[in-house]
C-alpha cells in the first residue's frame, strides 16, 4: 500500500525549517541587543540623574586625584559602556559559572536539582567535545556581545599572505585547522601558544574562538580552533560556554608564560617547546607565526624577578596546579586603578607566512627534524616581531626586545 502524502524531504521541510530556526535566532539576536542597549542607557541616565554637581564633581576629582584614585568620568558615549559591558561579562563568566554551580547545590530542589545531577553525569561520562574539536555554535560566536568585545581594545588582524583553505595549519601555537577530513585521527597539541600569551589571552579570544574580528573575511573557508587549559572543561556550565564557542583543551603546560607579561618586556617560553613541531609534521600540517602586539601591556603584574619570593611561590604552584598564577591589576568598571578588566589598549595580531611541513610518519621523524622546523618557526616569529614592532610599538619611548626561553 502506498501513500500520496508527500515526505519531508520530497516537500523541502526541512530545508525550510532551517531557514525558520536561524530567521528566529536573528531575531532573539536583534531583540537581546536591544534589551541590552536599552539597559544601558537606562543604567547611563540613572547615572547622570546621581552624579555630582559641576562644582562637587571638580573639587572631588582633585581630591582624589592628589591620592592618586581615578574613576571613570560620568559622561561616557553609550558605545564605549556597551563595549566595558560585554568585557566585563567575559572576564566574570568563570565567576557567575561557580556562582551558578553553588546555587544549584544549596538551593535548587525537586526536578531543577535532579537535572542538575543528570548533566553533571552526562558532562563526567560522555562529554568529549573538546576534545574533538569542539562544538562550535555559528550565532553563538558571532553574537553582538563579541562585536563589543572586539570594539573595547580595539582588536584588529593583519595578514601578509593568504591561506589555502584546503591546507592544515597551526596558527601562534595556540590555535589550529579544525581537521575535518578524518575525524578518528585527532590533532592533540599539547603545546599550543598564542605569542604573547599575556595574563588573560584577550587577543586569542578575539581572534580564533569569537567570529567578530574579521577571521571569516581575512582567511575566508579557514575553520580554526582555540585551545584552552583542560582544567577549564571541569568547571560545570563554564564548559558549556568554551565547547560552544569551539574552544579545545591543551596541555597543562600552559599560561606559565604569564608570569612574564610585563610591560615593555616579551618573554616566550619557547626553546624547549618543540611538540607543536611534532604535530604539524604528523599531519602535514603548515606553522603560522602570530603575534599579538599590545598584549603584554593590558594589565600591569606585580615584579616578580627570578629568584624572588614571588616567583618560587608562582613557579611551586604552577608545577602543583599545572597552571600559573599572576598577581596582576587592571581596571574596574567606575575607576582606573585596580580591577579585572584589561586597559583600553590597541591589540594588533599579525600573521605571518606559514611554515609548510611535511607530512611524515611517526617512525620517520626524527629529532633533527624537529630541531630544523622548530628553529624556523622561532625565526619566522622573531622576524615578524622586528618588522612590526616600530609600528604598533610607536608611542613607547623604548622598544621591546623578543627573549626567547
Amino acid at each position: 500500500m502506498t501513500s500520496d502524502k508527500p515526505t519531508m524531504l520530497d516537500s523541502g521541510l526541512v530545508p525550510q525549517l532551517g531557514q525558520t530556526v536561524q530567521k528566529s535566532i536573528s531575531t532573539l539576536q536583534a531583540r537581546a541587543e536591544a534589551t541590552t542597549s536599552k539597559f544601558l542607557e537606562q543604567a547611563d541616565e540613572v547615572i547622570s540623574k546621581i552624579s555630582l554637581t559641576t562644582e562637587r564633581r571638580k573639587k572631588s576629582q582633585e581630591k582624589n586625584k592628589n591620592k592618586g584614585m581615578q574613576f571613570a568620568p560620568v559622561k561616557i558615549p553609550l558605545a564605549r559602556r556597551r563595549q566595558t559591558f560585554a568585557v566585563f561579562m567575559y572576564t566574570s563568566m568563570l565567576f557567575l559559572c561557580l556562582g551558578l554551580n553553588f546555587l544549584a547545590l544549596r538551593y535548587w530542589e525537586g526536578v531543577y536539582f535532579y537535572m542538575y545531577i543528570t548533566y553533571i553525569g552526562w558532562k563526567l561520562v560522555f562529554q568529549i567535545f573538546h576534545r574533538n574539536g569542539g562544538l562550535p555554535i555559528p550565532w553563538f560566536r558571532k553574537c553582538f556581545l563579541w562585536q563589543w568585545f572586539v570594539e573595547y581594545f580595539p582588536v584588529t588582524l593583519h595578514k601578509i599572505v593568504s591561506l589555502d583553505p584546503s591546507d592544515v595549519y597551526i596558527f601562534g601555537l595556540l590555535a589550529l585547522k579544525h581537521i575535518k577530513k578524518n575525524k578518528k585521527k585527532k590533532i592533540k597539541n599539547k603545546n599550543n601558544r598564542y605569542h604573547p600569551h599575556g595574563i588573560i589571552g584577550m587577543g586569542a579570544w578575539a581572534a580564533f574562538a569569537c567570529q567578530a574580528a574579521g577571521w571569516e573575511q581575512l582567511f575566508p573557508g579557514v575553520d580554526v580552533r582555540l585551545v584552552t587549559l583542560k582544567l577549564n572543561f571541569f568547571i560545570p556550565f563554564f564548559d558549556l560556554f568554551l565547547t560552544f564557542m569551539g574552544v579545545c583543551d591543551a596541555s597543562k603546560e600552559g599560561a606559565k608564560e604569564s608570569l612574564d607579561a610585563h610591560h615593555g618586556d616579551v618573554t616566550l617560553f619557547l626553546a624547549e617547546r618543540k611538540g607543536f613541531v611534532k604535530v604539524a609534521l604528523v599531519h602535514g600540517a603548515s606553522l603560522v607565526p602570530v603575534f599579538g602586539f599590545g598584549e603584554n601591556d593590558l594589565y600591569s603584574q606585580v615584579s616578580n624577578p627570578k629568584g624572588s619570593f614571588i616567583r618560587k611561590l608562582q613557579e611551586k604552584l604552577q608545577q602543583r596546579l599545572g597552571f600559573a598564577i599572576p598577581i596582576f591589576r587592571g581596571r574596574g568598571v567606575f575607576q582606573y586603578n585596580f580591577g579585572l578588566l584589561p586597559n583600553r589598549i590597541p591589540i594588533d595580531i599579525v600573521f605571518g607566512e606559514p611554515i609548510k611541513c611535511p607530512k611524515l610518519m611517526p617512525e620517520e621523524i626524527t629529532k633533527e627534524i624537529i630541531d630544523k622546523y622548530h628553529k624556523e618557526y622561532m625565526m619566522a616569529l622573531k622576524e615578524l616581531f622586528d618588522a612590526y614592532k616600530e609600528k604598533f610599538y610607536h608611542e613607547s619611548q623604548l622598544l621591546p626586545k623578543l627573549h626567547f626561553k
